[in-house]
């Protein structure tokens, strides 16, 4: 390592001074939650939100479905233990 001029050593730098270490992330993602929360509440049906909504909804439904089909066994076999 490279001395300084007083005779000691630098550390090497692992993190900029400017990295985030998520809190920020995680800030923002809270509050854009929260927005997004309270203008889903507010809103009238057939509005922009309610339609982003409806999207997603259609799209992630067959990975819904899926996840009901596999864990369909797991489900029932729970249902006999707690029926003993």
């Amino acid at each position: 390592m490279p001395l300084t001029g007083k005779g000691t050593t630098t550390r090497p730098n692992i993190r900029k001074a400017d990295d985030a270490t998520g809190f920020r992330l995680l800030i923002i993602l809270v509050v854009l939650s929260l927005v997004l929360l309270t203008l889903g509440t507010r809103e009238v049906p057939g509005r922009l939100l309610n339609g982003f909504r409806d999207v997603f909804q259609t799209v992630t439904f067959p990975v819904r479905y899926a996840g009901t089909i596999v864990t369909m066994p797991f489900n029932a076999a729970g249902n006999v233990v707690a029926n003993l």
